[in-house]
């Protein structure tokens, strides 16, 4: 068994986990902490998405997410890249960052920079890429992003991994239950959508 002294493991893995900000890190710093994990035999996990309205189906894909590793990186779209409709995101991207941060399971946070998770793949290199189980069937895509995605990971070495758990909707239920749109232009969306 090897023995690190404590200074052979870099300051950025050491948390606190009193404050769910302290995990909040630049691209940059997600990337050293993965290349660190790794070298210590650590398996890094990447989850990705927009993450608007945190909800059971989010907190059930990240438990799971954490039990495929030992390093939980979880990076959010920029708001002025989120395309979700008008009025999106309702929380913008700090306030997501940080409502991701405070769940026990993620490790680190980040925010994206990029319209898409390739670059964020290649940054980052984790052993695993996570999905939801809608991403499943690469022809279902509606991003179109998941084949990308996925030959980005494998390009590194990694492995897409899928959850399948309860799922929702953070649109459906921000539509339905936050009335960030007056009547009438609900009404108008509503009559678009069907």
């Amino acid at each position: 068994m090897v023995h690190l002294e404590p200074t052979a493991i870099p300051l950025d893995l050491v948390r606190n986990p009193s404050c769910a900000r302290d995990k909040i890190k630049s691209l940059d710093s997600l990337a050293s902490i993965s290349k660190a994990s790794q070298s210590l035999g650590k398996k890094v996990v990447l989850a990705h998405g927009v993450f608007d309205l945190v909800h059971m189906g989010h907190v059930r894909h990240l438990e799971a997410a954490k039990k495929e590793g030992d390093c939980l990186i979880v990076t959010i779209t920029p708001d002025q890249l989120v395309n979700k409709g008008p009025g999106r995101p309702v929380f913008n991207q700090n306030l997501r960052a940080e409502m991701l941060a405070a769940l026990e399971s993620v490790d680190w946070v980040g925010i994206s920079k990029w319209p898409s998770a390739e670059y964020l793949i290649e940054t980052i290199q984790p052993n695993i890429y996570i999905k939801g189980s809608d991403y499943t069937n690469e022809g279902e895509d509606l991003t179109g992003k998941i084949k990308t995605e996925r030959e980005t990971v494998e390009r590194f070495g990694g492995k897409v991994k899928f959850t399948n758990d309860i799922t929702f909707s953070s649109s459906s239920l921000i539509n339905q239950y936050l009335h960030v749109f007056e009547p009438p232009v609900l009404d108008y969306l509503n009559k678009i959508d069907r």
